[in-house]
């Protein structure tokens, strides 16, 4: 075994001389990471202790992403050991894990449907990412592309190494001890599934691609995916630091003040002002990618409109033999084995990005060397209003005035309290759904507002009604089925935000997600029978008390009955 380790080490890291890599461009990028774990969840270090691993590898900043729900505010960009400590949080939904950067505290804990999370965490203010998202891990992996989010991690350390053959996992330990940095990049793979989904997504819009380190300074056990050994915690950093970095293009130099330092590299993120480097591949590396139509300058991350030609212009710092490659969407259109690259385009809309190989290693790894953020060509794709459906046919009113609250109830566990009663206001009648939810998180604590004994669905495919709540709420609009002997059967949920402005809101029925796991989310509105709004812990606090209004609820369909 230990001859078999030897012959499939990893290749040692280039080390590239000065006078390989003059290309006439001064480099305004900064060295980082993204995605990290301290002790305040499931990582081994403090804070603290972390930054003076990553000062001692030469990083500039780190982006710490502890789990959370965010009702405790991150912490304000701080300085330790010369290292600018950005704080964000990892948020647990059920469609995976999402990344909030620049998140303001939170009104109530974000989580449970993922497009809640992503609509939060936009409507606050904050920078979505989403983390892991080819993980083999049902509960890591995302597969809601459709949704607005803001980043991606196009590979993430803590998923790859799942995706090894065993033959690989088991002669890791060995590289490692040999080649500790150049071990992590073995493992990462080209992930061609997440490439597709961003090379996609990137025509319509701007979307950011991120490298995620997702290192917590612990062995994982591949027998046991979710448990970690917690020892040589700084070496694991130290290591995974110096594997790979995110290197962000600033506009000016760090000035040692972290709340401004704070807002410049996050602002750079946001706009996609990154890319990415293999440092245990080959080092020092760096890259300049640049688009100019006209008087038109533009950066990785920005766009160009315009209806004339735009020529793009690739500068590296990368070692002999490295190949340079222009993706249109994509797709290979520009090719060069120097370190400089000029391509013209034509005006058609396009996202183009930069990969470097080195193809001796890259065919080892199949990880390119250095990935860049796009820039972009022509105009961001409008994406149609999902309201813009024709008006409905076929509408049934379930609440307008005091004599229609008759028909409604509440449910609630044991512990907590309800109340339903028809309210008058500026606008006329609202219902009022009161609620006290008990404050031991062991009873499940619920309160619902409940609309039983509904006449068949299938002639409707909405639901439309106004909301306002005494506070920001996030409650859950649910069907629920039943069967002739009354026995339960499962529920559908779509989650909706209800703030202290009234607002109108429409949940569609193809939108709505199975309660718990499931296959599928097709659902039968013959057998349903009864439409609850939801107020319970996954997005309010146990022992939380308050009221949420609604008015003008009514079904919408697009079909008159037979």
């Amino acid at each position: 075994m230990l001859g078999l380790s030897l012959l499939t080490a990893p290749p040692s890291r280039i080390e590239i001389e000065s006078s390989e890599h003059q290309t006439g461009f001064e480099s305004t990028s900064v060295s980082g990471a993204f995605h990290v774990h301290t002790s305040r969840s499931d990582g081994s270090l403090s804070v603290e202790e972390i930054a003076a691993i990553a000062a001692d590898v030469g990083l500039s900043f780190v982006v710490f992403t502890d789990h959370g729900d965010g009702i405790e505010e991150s912490d304000l960009p701080a300085y330790h050991s010369g290292v600018l400590c950005i704080g964000s949080t990892e948020i647990s939904t059920d469609g995976g894990h999402y990344i909030a950067v620049d998140l303001p505290k939170t009104p109530y804990p974000l989580g449970g449907q993922v497009a809640g999370v992503v609509e939060d965490v936009e409507r606050l203010g904050g920078f979505g990412v989403i983390a892991h998202p080819g993980s083999k891990k049902s509960t890591f992996r995302w597969d809601n592309w459709d949704l607005k989010f803001d980043a991606m991690e196009w590979f993430n350390v803590d998923s790859e190494w799942r995706n090894e053959p065993l033959l690989r996992l088991v002669a890791s330990p060995i590289h490692y001890l040999l080649k500790p940095s150049e071990t992590i990049a073995q493992l990462l793979d080209r992930p061609v599934e997440n490439l597709l989904h961003y090379d996609r997504i990137s025509q319509l819009r701007n979307i950011v691609m991120l490298p995620g380190a997702d290192t917590h300074g612990a062995i994982p056990l591949p027998v046991l995916p979710d448990a970690r050994l917690p020892i040589g915690g700084s070496s694991f950093y130290k290591n995974a630091f110096r594997a790979f970095t995110l290197r962000v293009e600033v506009n000016q130099e760090l000035s040692g003040a972290p709340i401004l330092d704070g807002q410049l590299i996050i602002d750079a993120l946001r706009n996609g002002r990154a890319y990415t480097l293999i440092d245990a591949l080959a080092s020092p590396g760096d890259l300049q990618f640049t688009a100019t139509s006209g008087n038109q300058l533009a950066h990785m991350g920005e766009r160009i409109a315009t209806d004339t030609p735009v020529q793009l212009d690739v500068r590296v710092r990368m070692p002999p033999g490295g190949l340079v490659l222009l993706k249109q969407n994509g797709e290979t259109v520009a090719k060069s084995n120097t370190n400089k690259l000029t391509y013209v385009s034509d005006s058609t809309s396009a996202a183009f990005r930069v990969e470097v190989l080195l193809p001796e290693i890259s065919s080892v790894t199949g990880i390119p060397w250095i990935m860049s953020n796009p820039i972009y060509i022509g105009e961001e794709f409008n994406r149609p209003e999902n309201d813009s459906e024709s008006a409905p046919i076929v509408i049934k009113s379930l609440f307008s005035d005091k004599a229609s609250a008759k028909t409604w109830q509440v449910e609630h566990e044991q512990h907590s309290r309800a109340a339903v009663n028809a309210t008058e206001s500026i606008d006329g009648s609202e219902l009022a759904l009161r609620y006290a939810l008990s404050s031991q998180e062991q009873d499940s604590p619920f309160a619902a507002l409940v609309q039983n004994d509904l006449d068949t669905l299938s002639n409707y495919d909405r639901i439309r009604f106004s909301v306002r709540g005494d506070r920001p709420h996030r409650v859950s609009v649910q069907l629920r089925a039943s069967n002739s002997d009354r026995q339960e059967l499962p529920r559908w949920q779509r989650s909706i935000y209800a703030g202290k402005e009234k607002r109108e809101v429409v949940v569609r029925f193809k939108d709505m997600e199975p309660v718990g796991r499931s296959s599928s989310n097709l659902f039968d509105l013959n057998v349903v029978n009864t439409l609850l709004v939801v107020v319970d812990t996954v997005n309010t606090a146990p022992g939380s008390s308050g009221v949420v209004w609604f008015n003008d609820v009514q079904l919408e369909g697009p079909t008159l009955p037979n």
